[in-house]
């Protein structure tokens, strides 16, 4: 007598964190026009002034989306004086922290940086507050920005002058910004460049690059255009930034403390000149949607493995839902030398900001801080009814196929807890929603339920009861539903889900697929899994009543309907009888004597003449008193791995368990044989690695064919139950063999085939 059983092995692994880079692209600051002073000599206290467009900041405040709770000791407001302001009593930074709605539940912070004309603003992660950059580490920041809109909509320019997202060691810490003369610098610096303030006199890029915020990479939001480059434009104003760049609002990068960020110009007049200086726009990308009115989304990954930043801008929809962008910049390099860390490895970061004649609402809301919190969120779904994943390739179900929406939440790492945690579900449409858990990693054995009762408007909303930390690193949300029976092939769009708490937010969305609809339609019974506790308890004879319809409900000639029924591995054929009817009835009759101990398999499906056919029906009759599989866990994984890593041997991760169960007479023998599947990721990339089979020896074999694992003789008359992956140390038994090969970043799966051998 031989069993099986198949497995499926999850390596969530391949974790290369191909976080590629946040290449940012065209100009650096937003800059003002010629009418208005730069030196800085008759500023207003910033925040004690009235927003410059008060009906465009309400605006941005009620349209503003959910973001974190921004702390006091979240962020430290730089400080920044006129120079003869000896006393520093008048701090000119309007950056500022708001809070949208102080006495409701809803916490989010929004950062402003400007709200008027002649302003400057910085403002950082609080270090010492654990909000910092960690260069050694992956990271993702996620946030929104806002950028307000021309005070004349006709006039594009109307506008200005932007941001700056930095990263910085400066000594000056959370007081760095932009200088001239020892004054803050307004206008094209953003607070971050160099300032070009003296047209006059030459100077070199070295000379401009010192008055930048040092030891320092930035990536501008510029609003507006520095274009000037004749002499008698010329007014010591910082108005030629953009010359290389001249087209239209944009995003780019460079080192604000760098010489190589300053290309000089000469402006002639005759025997006079003028010296102009041009920013170097690393990565540029133009024609930006910025100044619309609208909240944009920003994701910046870092992989410290490749020194590189990715950003995406505009990726996502106001709700959260993922939208389609152009502004995708990949594999950034950043110089970390450029930061003289002498061995740290955290970065101040923050947004700097600045604006001249013309201003605007410059706001941030952020979803992550990675040194807080650093979590992802992955979703799957599962096909129960054909034990498979949906994937791109391969994303089509059935009407009534049983479904699981898997929602992983991953905690990796972090200075605090992911705690009081808001899952906010959408429900796909053409889905039947039957019950829901949740199960916390390390305590597998006790799902949670979800309550159902609450779906409103197809969305499910509940609070997580734990926090996510290093001890309770994963919690997997599972949706159990049903494929919705529909009248024709149907495309289930993809449905958003998102979980929130004030210190993370993260969201994405489930895979779209199709629910086909067979023109055969066959329902039978009994169906599922049929107990019985002893071969003699079976019927002589078992009867499966079934019944063959069209989709379209019209009737149909029956002769031409064969049902095929397959008893372990034994296929025979059922030719229905000549009647003109609506609906087709047979009887399915499946003597005891071609039954086993253990488990036995029937398929059942219909076909037509035209090779229509119906779904295929799996019937279980699972039978004791014998051999047989006990508790096999039907998903597994191996221990998620970095690329790069010197090792051939990936161990298992909890959760492994490979019953059997021997109610036979003392003396009887079993083997379990093993078969495994290549490994592939969802984008049908092949694992550079086998599942193999590692004896107490050392010696490991591979399992391409049915490989004999495991041998026992019974030893009692008792019922012997023997988990054989409880036998397995760490460093034996069934584990993942690198090839030493290179394979893309992913969730890699694959299938294990167990095969139970009754050998007497």
């Amino acid at each position: 007598m031989v069993m099986y059983k198949s497995l499926r092995v999850i390596i969530l692994t391949l974790f290369v964190f191909l976080f590629a880079l946040i290449t940012a692209q065209t100009t650096l600051a937003a800059k003002k026009p010629p009418s208005n002073n730069n030196n800085n000599q008759n500023i207003e206290l910033p925040v004690d002034t009235m927003p410059g467009d008060p009906d465009d900041l309400h605006h941005a405040l009620e349209t503003a989306p959910r973001g974190m709770d921004i702390l006091e000791r979240s962020f430290v407001q730089g400080k920044f004086y006129k120079s003869q302001d000896v006393d520093k009593k008048y701090n000119l930074n309007a950056s500022k922290v708001i809070h949208r709605n102080p006495d409701s539940d809803d916490r989010t912070g929004i950062l402003r940086v400007t709200h008027g004309k002649n302003q400057l603003g910085s403002i950082w992660g609080n270090v010492e507050g654990n909000n910092y950059f960690d260069v050694t580490k992956f990271q993702t920041m996620s946030m929104w920005v806002y950028f307000g809109h021309p005070q004349d909509p006709a006039d594009d320019k109307t506008v200005g002058d932007g941001m700056a997202l930095v990263f910085q060691n400066d000594d000056r810490g959370a007081d760095a910004i932009s200088t001239y003369n020892g004054n803050p610098a307004y206008g094209e610096t953003l607070g971050v460049w160099g300032a070009d303030f003296n047209n006059k006199v030459i100077v070199s890029s070295k000379e401009i690059a010192q008055t930048a915020i040092q030891k320092s990479f930035a990536i501008e939001f510029d609003t507006y255009l520095n274009v000037r480059k004749n002499f008698d434009q010329l007014n010591g104003e910082g108005v030629s930034f953009d010359i290389n760049n001249p087209n239209s609002k944009h995003i780019a990068v460079n080192y604000p403390g760098s010489p190589k960020s300053y290309e000089p110009g000469v402006a002639p007049s005759g025997v006079k000149r003028k010296q102009y200086f041009k920013l170097n726009h690393k990565y540029g990308m133009e024609f930006m949607k910025m100044t619309d009115s609208n909240w944009h989304h920003i994701t910046i990954q870092w992989n410290p493995k490749q020194q590189t930043l990715s950003m995406k801008y505009d990726d996502k929809n106001l709700d959260g839902t993922k939208k389609a962008t152009q502004y995708v910049w990949n594999e950034i390099r950043v110089d970390l030398n450029k930061f003289e860390l002498n061995g740290s490895n955290k970065l101040r970061w923050g947004f700097t900001g600045s604006t001249g004649g013309r201003f605007e609402n410059n706001l941030i809301v952020f979803e992550s801080i990675p040194s807080y919190v650093n979590a992802d969120l992955d979703i799957s779904i599962r096909n129960n009814s054909k034990n498979k994943m949906i994937s791109e390739q391969d994303n089509r179900v059935e009407v009534g196929d049983d479904l699981t929406f898997i929602y992983n939440l991953n905690y990796k790492e972090g200075s605090k807890n992911w705690e009081q945690i808001l899952a906010d579900i959408d429900i796909p449409e053409n889905v039947v929603l039957n019950s829901a858990t949740v199960t916390y990693k390390g305590d597998e054995k006790n799902p949670e339920a979800i309550s159902i009762d609450s779906v409103e408007n197809n969305k499910l909303k509940f609070n997580l009861s734990r926090a996510l930390s290093e001890n309770v690193p994963q919690a997997t949300i599972e949706l159990h539903a049903k494929a919705a029976k529909v009248d024709r092939s149907t495309t289930v769009l993809s449905a958003h889900a998102r979980f929130e708490s004030d210190n993370l937010i993260v969201d994405e969305d489930t895979p779209s697929f199709k629910i086909d609809v067979p023109s055969l339609i066959m329902s039978i019974n009994p169906s599922g899994i049929i107990e019985f506790n002893s071969l003699k308890n079976v019927p002589d004879v078992m009867e499966f009543h079934g019944e063959i319809s069209l989709a379209s409900g019209q009737k149909f000639n029956s002769k031409n309907i064969t049902v095929y029924y397959d008893v372990n591995g034994n296929p025979s054929a059922i030719p229905l009888g000549n009647s003109y009817v609506s609906r087709a009835k047979f009887v399915l009759y499946v003597e005891r004597e071609k039954l086993h101990v253990g488990q036995n398999v029937i398929t059942v499906s219909a076909k037509d003449g035209r090779f229509n056919r119906t779904k295929e029906f799996e019937i279980i009759i699972n039978i004791g008193g014998g051999l047989e599989f006990g508790t096999v866990h039907s998903e597994v994984s191996f221990v998620p791995i970095m690329a790069g890593l010197d090792k051939q041997f990936i161990q298992r991760q909890e959760g492994w368990k490979i019953e059997v169960v021997d109610s036979r007479d003392m003396g009887q023998s079993w083997q379990l044989q093993a078969r495994a599947e290549k490994m592939i990721s969802s984008n049908n990339d092949i694992l550079e690695g086998d599942i193999v089979y590692k004896d107490d020896n050392g010696i490991a074999k591979e399992l391409h064919e049915y490989t004999t694992i495991f041998s026992h003789v019974k030893s009692s008359e008792n019922v012997q139950t023997i988990d054989v992956a409880s036998t397995w140390e760490n460093d034996n038994g069934i584990l993942l063999r690198l090839n030493g090969g290179s394979s893309s970043a992913g969730r890699y799966t694959g299938k294990i085939h167990w095969c139970l051998v009754d050998s007497m």
